[in-house]
């Protein structure tokens, strides 16, 4: 990527090479291709900003999970999980439990 003054270093060169006619006809587009270019690092270096901020918060964030992970016994992966040796006790509904003598349900 050619830096901010290598740019305006090539545009001046065109612009020097060319008779005063045709300097006079693509001043213009070569004026906005300078300040395109100039935006387009100004966005560029934004980006650059927010994503190190970004990346710093994410550091931070996964320093203090793995803090709480510590504290509270997980590790980190894990899940939770049911101890699969323990079956759980199944409630069986009789139809007494959902009928009254008047044969409405409850």
């Amino acid at each position: 990527m050619l830096s901010s003054e290598e740019f305006i270093s090539i545009i001046e060169n065109i612009r020097n090479n060319l008779n005063e006619t045709d300097r006079a006809l693509i001043s213009d587009s070569l004026g906005t291709l300078v300040a395109n270019q100039q935006a387009t690092e100004n966005k560029i270096n934004e980006l650059n900003e927010q994503h190190n901020k970004d990346k710093a918060l994410n550091d931070e964030l996964l320093l203090t999970n793995g803090r709480l992970f510590q504290q509270i016994g997980v590790k980190p992966g894990e899940e939770n999980k049911e101890d699969p040796e323990t079956p759980k006790e199944e409630k069986k509904i009789d139809i007494k439990d959902i009928i009254n003598e008047k044969g409405e349900l409850m």
